[in-house]
């Protein structure tokens, strides 16, 4: 049962200690010498235990467990906290989705990439983005190439050069929302269908990191067909932001000790994942069996997300590629990623993953609540599920909240700042819309009584108004 990282992390331990313990007791000559040949011994056991425990591990069908353990290992040596973006990366490698980051500068975004790439033996390519991209800066440049035919005479064509993103196995987008729209274009045939110029290309996973969409860091958001494509989405925040001050104290800790800021006190890394490894642990992926009940609790929750909140195509991002198909692939990671050939009813809470950035920043909030709520079976499926307000057991309004609301993975502080308060939060749509009339849906609890619901909740909502009830 032993997991080859926490081996040679405990290994490094050991050394570390060692050090210190004969810092005390000895000069500082033998002390080097001493501590090189701990370092060594210990690095050698642990090198010996991983190729064992790997070894039969995978043996044992535990490849995809065995992938997320030394992942995660090597991102908790270099970075510290991040526990939902950690395991956010760890889930679109494993299922071989593609990831979107968004948050203020300075958090570890890029870093925590970077260092999941490095993680594994596949081929990794770094690109930066910015408003000046040039499309051959990514899928590479035209050429021109003379040969002879077979008949000696001499022919002239145009060859592609095929640039880093139609050639890595595993991409780092930096500023992935700076781009001109002549890249972001070319990133949807080559993200949703592993294709370019009509050709495959070896991409296995993506990582996408971007600043908030916000004026104050003149920054946009991508477009609804380019996010869709990241079907795992995060919006991360610093510590401080956070409030983790444990974490906090341990960072500062780390820097200012001799360890350098590195999270495990030495500058060795974990050893990375072979290609090999992962193959196996995306074979394990698609044999498990995806239970009846896992299946009715996705549909009880689109269920609901569509007739009790009112979502839709103008004011949502509730695609049948992303919930329907892709859905079903990180529910299948995160079960075989837990030693599981099958899905559990729990699986399902790894769906707010996936609503970050598609659906209104209230409603996020609310996600983690419903999908309690669902395995607990306080919301029926479909075919039982009541128009009444209680459908929710009590975790309430439409398009208003009030009351404490969780920030975790929150698209928008703001808001949740002021449903902590106490105050409404009006429910807007995250991404550009079609331009039209974009009203919140009352819930009167009363049927329609016309042919035309949205008439029905324009009228519905000037009388609030006109009670000073509602806002627009």
């Amino acid at each position: 049962a032993v997991r080859f990282p926490e081996v040679e992390v405990f290994a490094r331990r050991v050394s570390s200690m060692a050090l210190g313990v004969l810092s005390g007791v000895c000069p500082r000559g033998p002390v080097r010498q001493v501590a090189s040949l701990v370092c060594q011994c210990t690095g050698s056991l642990a090198r010996a235990i991983s190729a064992r425990a790997l070894s039969r591990g995978t043996a044992n069908g535990a490849a995809a467990a065995q992938v997320a353990t030394t992942i995660r290992a090597r991102m908790d040596s270099l970075v510290v906290g991040h526990a939902e973006l950690k395991r956010a990366i760890t889930l679109g490698i494993v299922a071989r989705e593609h990831v979107y980051v968004e948050g203020p500068p300075g958090v570890g975004k890029t870093m925590l990439a970077e260092v999941a790439a490095e993680a594994t033996s596949l081929d990794f390519y770094f690109y930066q983005m910015h408003r000046d991209t040039r499309l051959q800066e990514m899928v590479g440049n035209s050429v021109i190439v003379r040969e002879v035919d077979a008949t000696g005479g001499e022919v002239i064509r145009q060859k592609n050069e095929p640039g880093g993103m139609v050639t890595a196995e595993l991409c780092v987008l930096d500023d992935v929302s700076r781009a001109p729209g002549e890249a972001l274009n070319i990133l949807l045939r080559i993200l949703n269908e592993r294709k370019f110029g009509g050709d495959p290309i070896p991409l296995l996973c993506a990582i996408a990191t971007a600043n908030p969409a916000d004026d104050a860091y003149y920054n946009e958001p991508l477009d609804p067909a380019n996010m869709d494509r990241f079907a795992l989405q995060v919006q991360a925040s610093g510590l401080i932001q956070q409030q983790c001050w444990d974490d906090a104290a341990n960072v500062i800790q780390l820097f200012a000790s001799h360890s350098g800021g590195v999270a495990n006190g030495t500058d060795e890394v974990v050893e990375s994942v072979s290609r090999e490894l992962l193959d196996a642990a995306y074979a394990e992926l698609q044999a498990v069996e995806v239970t009846t009940d896992v299946a009715q609790h996705l549909v009880a929750f689109l269920h609901l997300l569509t007739t009790r909140f009112g979502l839709t195509e103008h004011n949502s991002l509730l695609t049948d590629r992303t919930f329907l198909v892709k859905a079903i692939k990180i529910l299948k990671a995160q079960a075989c990623v837990t030693g599981r050939d099958r899905t559990a009813p729990e699986d399902i809470e790894v769906l707010s993953f996936l609503t970050t950035f598609r659906v209104p920043p209230a409603i996020h909030l609310k996600i983690p609540s419903i999908l309690a709520d669902i395995v607990e079976r306080k919301i029926a499926p479909p075919a039982a599920l009541a128009p009444s307000r209680g459908a929710l057991a009590g975790s309430e309004e439409l398009l208003t909240t009030k009351g404490t609301a969780s920030t975790s993975n929150s698209p928008d502080t703001g808001q949740a700042a002021s449903a902590e308060a106490g105050e409404d939060v009006v429910m807007s749509p995250r991404h550009p819309v079609p331009k039209r009339l974009m009203l919140d849906k009352v819930d009167t609890g009363q049927p329609p009584t016309s042919a035309d619901p949205e008439q029905d909740q324009v009228k519905t909502l000037l009388q609030r108004l006109s009670r000073g009830k509602g806002k627009l």
